[in-house]
């Protein structure tokens, strides 16, 4: 298997933040329906919002370089139905 682009990288940490966020929540949810403290719980999600904003940041960065370059670099972009294509 080839190693990965920084994009698929940068791809799969958004993917990665976005099931720990869920995951997450779900244990706040589960939490308050017990009646116990969902305080801890709330605090760490709020790191995984935060690290998972800022890996969305990161790869939307890459992206808009990758448009910039041109079509050579686009190929995993183009693929991305929230992209325009030029």
């Amino acid at each position: 298997m080839p190693p990965q682009t920084t994009r698929e990288n940068a791809e799969r940490y958004v993917r990665e933040g976005e099931e720990y966020v869920a995951g997450q929540k779900a244990i706040v949810a589960g939490l308050k329906t017990l009646g116990r403290s969902t305080r801890e719980a709330r605090a760490l999600l709020v790191l995984f919002e935060d690290s998972l904003a800022g890996h969305k940041r990161n790869l939307d960065a890459l992206n808009e370089k990758a448009w910039e370059e041109g079509p050579a670099s686009n190929a995993s972009v183009a693929s991305d139905p929230k992209r325009p294509l030029t």
